[in-house]
């Protein structure tokens, strides 16, 4: 049996081995790895995915994504933020927008990341109009998350008080 560390290892050496350009070579390890028993996880497959929209193409990094799937391996959010800034460095802005949409298909909730490849996106278009409202979005998302945190340790806090001036009226 194969441990969680094998598959944490073959990892590290197929990020080593694209960060080479050694693209081919990657794919041998993770073929030779899931022979031994250590099966690819979606670490491996968006580390693929970089790789293939940073040295190779955008059609390749996307290539990856089927085989992903045909691997019963779900993309996460890293999975899209590669993808989407993947179609930024070729240019393909449509694209972006189309992989925004399909992450949000597969309910995998945005994160900063997303929001600001997605504004940069519309920078290059000359749309900042679109480029501010994503902004706004981000900002409120951010801003209600933030409010719902102290609202929570505030009633955290004033439940600890509540309970301890309980405690201190019972002799306790």
């Amino acid at each position: 049996m194969v441990s969680r560390s094998s598959t944490r290892f073959s990892n590290i050496c197929i990020a080593s081995i694209c960060k080479a350009r050694h693209l081919k070579r990657a794919e041998i390890v993770i073929i030779d790895g899931t022979i031994l028993g250590a099966l690819p996880d979606v670490v491996t497959y968006d580390t693929l995915i970089n790789a293939y929209s940073r040295f190779v193409s955008f059609e390749a990094a996307y290539s990856v994504l089927d085989r992903m799937k045909e691997a019963c391996i779900n993309p996460d959010v890293f999975t899209c933020n590669s993808l989407i800034a993947g179609a930024m460095r070729h240019c393909l802005l449509s694209k972006c927008m189309d992989l925004f949409e399909e992450m949000l298909e597969w309910r995998i909730k945005a994160d900063v990341w997303s929001y600001n490849t997605l504004m940069r996106c519309f920078f290059k278009l000359g749309k900042p109009d679109e480029m501010n409202r994503v902004f706004t979005i981000l900002y409120f998302v951010v801003y209600l998350l933030l409010q719902l945190r102290l609202i929570l340790c505030l009633r955290g806090f004033a439940r600890m008080v509540l309970s301890r001036m309980h405690s201190c009226c019972l002799g306790i």
